[in-house]
């Protein structure tokens, strides 16, 4: 085989020039990642092909623009030593602040390297995330299911992998962990850790639309302009409401896109894009990646022009289709069990947005649009809104049933899944299903331990669906 390296690149899409300009930052990158020859044959042979599309043009560009932020998470020390302010943060946020700053910082980085690493591990070449134990015996013990995610921050800044960041804006306005572990990196392993801590009560009143309250959204807004004002201070430099508006169009335009994906997606028979392929696509959503929104948005648009010009020509009869929480990019082999027993697992209710979503905001500060838009998302609401928008959903969207769980690290979000399953379902009369498993890391479980579990409910599904098919004709 020629060099491997090269070879992985042009396999998801990279042209033969784009390979081999980029071939040395890729080599770093992999070795830094601990991705051996094996590992990037096993990538190439095995897993891409059995749980990406390759067939599908905008799968390979979204592939190419996440190992394009893969590579450019190790050059964060170079950037550095040029001049560039280095901002983090850590999922999930607001990513339209950070465009922003990026656009009137100048020499500004912004992204969640931590992210990247646990995301790409996972999903591309399914290789257990040495950080997570090595986190684990700092203290972040597994039996106290702490999110893989914080504990990859935990890792990684105790092996030094990558390079001190000038700021650290971690939010906790879903994540209450996200802080703890800021103040854990700085009280254990680094006193220089220099962090802003953005949060939100969960103090709406059930019922309540978060979004429309007006002195929410005006706390929302302070609180996030706070943030912004303080890092901007930290590194010297102003953002003006020019490059606020500009982020928010860019932003608010990959939004639409998204939703016209899952409307496009989700009407066919059978879906060309799984619920993993439409997580991954959707991941700007909540973090923004350095490289800049338009590799993401090249292929987001070639996505969409695809289905419409291959969609009706979908082979074979309809399959049934599962809607989600989530469905985890970073396990992929959950989608392709439900197609191997012919289901397509669909949108994702924390990844996709309601029709209401895109109504004129009744703001013409940027700030406030942000928090406006913030609290339009599933992440950031009360239990009932959020249960609103996920019947609201069911009924665009019209799954044959729903898919909760696979976020048992999480003590709140598990349990305040359990309970939108049991009134979702009651309000809907949609079958709704639950799997105890961890998005982020299958080291306790794996494809054979859950491969019976989805095989019943793919069955449970078809057999219902045909059971409701009785009588049509007559």
């Amino acid at each position: 085989m020629k060099n491997v390296h090269k070879k992985f690149l042009e396999f998801i899409g990279f042209s033969d020039v784009e390979a081999e300009s980029m071939l040395e930052d890729w080599k770093k990158a992999a070795d830094l990642l601990e991705l051996d020859e094996k590992d990037i044959v096993f990538a190439i042979k095995e897993w891409i092909p059995k749980h990406w599309n390759m067939k599908l043009k905008g799968i390979r560009q979204m592939l190419c623009a996440n190992i394009r932020e893969v590579v450019d998470i190790f050059k964060i020390e170079d950037y550095k030593k040029d001049g560039y302010g280095i901002i983090y943060g850590v999922l999930p946020s607001v990513p339209t602040n950070y465009y922003a700053m990026k656009y009137g910082g100048g020499k500004i980085y912004v992204g969640y390297p931590h992210y990247q690493l646990i995301s790409v591990m996972g999903a591309l070449f399914h290789k257990e995330n040495k950080y997570i134990d090595r986190a684990e015996a700092l203290g972040m013990t597994q039996g106290c299911k702490h999110c893989a995610l914080n504990k990859t921050r935990i890792g990684t800044e105790s092996e030094g992998l990558f390079a001190q960041p000038d700021v650290v804006w971690s939010w906790g306005y879903t994540c209450d962990e996200a802080p703890k572990t800021d103040e854990f990196i700085k009280c254990s392993l680094n006193k220089n850790w220099n962090y802003i801590v953005t949060r939100l009560p969960h103090d709406t009143n059930l019922g309540e639309r978060d979004n429309e309250k007006r002195d929410r959204v005006e706390y929302v807004a302070e609180s996030i302009k706070d943030g912004q004002r303080q890092i901007e201070k930290t590194l010297d430099f102003t953002v003006s409401d020019e490059d606020m508006w500009k982020a928010v169009s860019d932003v608010s335009r990959y939004f639409k896109k998204i939703h016209r994906l899952n409307e496009l997606n989700c009407k066919l028979p059978r879906q060309l894009v799984s619920g993993s392929e439409m997580s991954l696509i959707a991941q700007p959503i909540h973090i923004p990646f350095n490289t800049g929104l338009e590799h993401h948005e090249t292929a987001l648009d070639t996505l969409i022009s695809e289905i419409e010009k291959k969609g009706e020509e979908a082979d074979g009869p309809k399959r049934p289709k599962i809607g989600c929480y989530f469905a985890s990019y970073s396990l992929p082999w959950i989608s392709r069990l439900f197609l191997e027993n012919d289901i397509d697992l669909s949108f994702s209710t924390i990844m996709s947005f309601t029709d209401r979503q895109f109504e004129a905001s009744a703001y013409d500060d940027p700030f406030m649009v942000i928090a406006e838009q913030w609290l339009g998302m599933p992440l950031a609401v009360n239990a009932s809104y959020e249960m609103e928008m996920v019947c609201e959903k069911i009924e665009k969207y019209k799954p044959d049933a729903m898919l909760f769980g696979f976020f048992n690290f999480d003590r709140w979000m598990g349990g305040h899944q359990k309970m939108m399953v049991s009134r979702v379902e009651e309000k809907t009369s949609v079958p709704h299903f639950y799997i105890e498993g961890n998005f982020w890391d299958d080291r306790n479980y794996g494809i054979d331990d859950l491969a019976t579990r989805i095989e019943s409910i793919s069955n449970y599904v078809k057999m219902n669906k045909m059971l409701d098919g009785v009588g049509d004709d007559e």
